[in-house]
C-alpha cells in the first residue's frame, strides 16, 4: 500500500511537471516569463547616498526621481540617509520604505532585505548616478526585472528530469539574476557618486587656493 502510494505520489508531481511545461513552451517570442510572485504595483527606487560632498550627482538623480514621484502613482523606495532628508524636505507626508546602505564594502547581507522588498513589484523604476567618464555623470532611469524574454530557443528539444521540481529552479534563477542586476546598479552609483566627489573635491581645492590668493 505503501509503495502505491509513493507511486501515485510520483505520477502526480510527473503529471505537474508535465502540466508547468506545456505552459513553459506556450509562451510565444517576444512575451515575459516569471515564476515569482508580483503584486501588479511600480515601485520608483532611489539609490542616493548617506552624506553630502558627493558633487551634485546625488541630487540630479533625486530630481529625475521625483519628477517620477509627482506625475505617477508609483510606491516609493528610498535607500540612503541623504536621501531620505532630500525627500522628506519636499515631501514630507508622503508614504515610503526606507533603507540603509553602507558607502562601501557592500556585501550580499547588506542588498538582501532590499532585494527581498522590490522583487515583489511588477515594475521597478530605479533611479541612480549613471559614470561616464571621471569627469561626467549623468542621472540614469532604468527598469529592472528577473523577467526573461521568451525567444525561439526556449523551446526543448530534449528530455529532463528536474529536481526538485522546473518551477523552483526557475525562480531560483529568477531570483538570482535579479539579484545581479540590482548590483550592478549600485555599484554603477557608486563608481558615479565617487568620480562626482573627485570633481567635487578639486572644484574646492581650486576655489580656496583662488581665495587664499585674494585675502
Amino acid at each position: 500500500q505503501e509503495e502505491n502510494g509513493n507511486q501515485v505520489a510520483k505520477e502526480s508531481r510527473g503529471l505537474e511537471n508535465v502540466y508547468k511545461k506545456k505552459k513553459l513552451l506556450k509562451k510565444k517570442k517576444g512575451e515575459k516569463l516569471t515564476f515569482l510572485a508580483h503584486n501588479g504595483k511600480t515601485v520608483a527606487v532611489l539609490l542616493s547616498a548617506n552624506t553630502g560632498l558627493y558633487g551634485d550627482i546625488v541630487k540630479r538623480t533625486f530630481n529625475l526621481f521625483m519628477k517620477e514621484v509627482e506625475e505617477n502613482a508609483s510606491e516609493v523606495t528610498i535607500i540612503g540617509r541623504h536621501g531620505l532628508n532630500l525627500f522628506l524636505g519636499v515631501r514630507p507626508n508622503h508614504p515610503y520604505t526606507f533603507f540603509n546602505l553602507p558607502e562601501v564594502d557592500i556585501e550580499a547581507r547588506d542588498l538582501a532585505p532590499i532585494i527581498n522588498h522590490i522583487v515583489q513589484y511588477e515594475d521597478i523604476h530605479l533611479y541612480h548616478g549613471k559614470f561616464i567618464s571621471v569627469i561626467k555623470q549623468e542621472p540614469e532611469n532604468v527598469t529592472i526585472s528577473a523577467q526573461v524574454e521568451v525567444d525561439e530557443g526556449t523551446a526543448e528539444k530534449k528530455a529532463y528530469i528536474f529536481e526538485p521540481s522546473l518551477e523552483e529552479i526557475l525562480m531560483f534563477f529568477e531570483t538570482e539574476i535579479f539579484a545581479s542586476l540590482f548590483e550592478q546598479a549600485v555599484h554603477e552609483s557608486q563608481l558615479a557618486k565617487f568620480a562626482s566627489r573627485v570633481l567635487a573635491m578639486n572644484k574646492a581645492d581650486t576655489n580656496i587656493k583662488e581665495r587664499l590668493k585674494k585675502l
